[in-house]
């Protein structure tokens, strides 16, 4: 939004600055980002313009693209991507079945691991029961209390990934799936900030190019954004051929949506909350 001349001109802040690149370079193998900047026309007002970095190069013909023009473009992705309130359901509906079959997994993982933890223990006593009679060298009792404790750690390094962490990991990405019910709403609606949040965490790449003055977009998503959609759309589609949420191929729809959460919960990449969204998202 522009203020008056005299003043600070914001504009040089857009929200989309530094983050789209040029789809012409890129056809043709080369990669240049397009960047914000002003023109003026014949009556000196002020437009708003990207421009592609190849172009003050000489190498790129994609002509100025207002600016108005690409925040109606990245408005029309965003509404491609909403499900209907009935898919979310399905999908949220495999999601909890997911997190069910990880705390089941877990719970074994965790008893095997104390159990494990217990033998390590038991050793250390018994060498520091050594220690004590004299009956070990200390050059060597200092090497085995010294691998002894490397193991405990990473025992217990193993064991903070607590049932606690695993919910937090999927109210995330049940969170994400709300966002993905009308992600276009969310976007108009809200600031600058958010919206570059938003574009960060739905995106890795957004190009744009120009076609006999058809402004197009072509996108990459986030890979773990490609791969929940993917989900929702499989578990949205058996639960239209079968009819019924509890009934709708749940085995391969469930192991679907668990490998998210297991990536999600082993890599610590965070949807929604690290890209600060849900502080956002309940006051929109």
């Amino acid at each position: 939004m522009r203020v008056k001349r005299g003043q600070l001109d914001r504009v040089h802040n857009h929200f989309l600055r530094g983050m789209l690149h040029c789809g012409r370079c890129y056809d043709v193998g080369q990669e240049h980002r397009l960047i914000f900047t002003e023109a003026k026309n014949h009556a000196g007002d002020l437009y708003d313009y990207f421009l592609c970095r190849g172009r003050q190069d000489g190498v790129c013909g994609l002509p100025y693209l207002p600016t108005g023009e690409i925040e109606k473009a990245v408005v029309r992705e965003f509404t491609s991507l909403h499900f209907s309130p009935s898919q979310l359901e399905i999908a949220r509906h495999h999601v909890m079945r997911a997190l069910d079959h990880l705390l089941a997994t877990q719970k074994e993982q965790q008893s095997r691991l104390r159990k494990e933890l217990k033998k390590l223990e038991i050793q250390e006593e018994r060498l520091l029961d050594l220690a004590a009679d004299g009956s070990l060298p200390t050059d060597k009792l200092r090497t085995t209390l010294r691998d002894l404790h490397v193991k405990k750690r990473r025992l217990n390094a193993s064991l903070d990934t607590t049932d606690e962490h695993l919910h937090d990991r999927t109210t995330m990405v049940l969170s994400y799936l709300d966002l993905m019910q009308r992600p276009d709403a969310l976007f108009t609606s809200a600031d600058g900030p958010v919206r570059r949040k938003l574009l960060a965490a739905f995106f890795t790449h957004i190009w744009v190019d120009d076609n006999s003055h058809e402004l197009t977009i072509t996108r990459e998503f986030q890979p773990l954004v490609a791969d929940l959609r993917d989900a929702v759309l499989h578990a949205a589609e058996n639960a239209k051929s079968v009819g019924d949420i509890s009934d709708a191929s749940a085995s391969s729809s469930t192991e679907q949506l668990t490998h998210h959460l297991q990536v999600t919960c082993s890599s610590g990449t965070t949807l929604v909350a690290g890209a600060g969204l849900e502080p956002a998202t309940s006051r929109l």
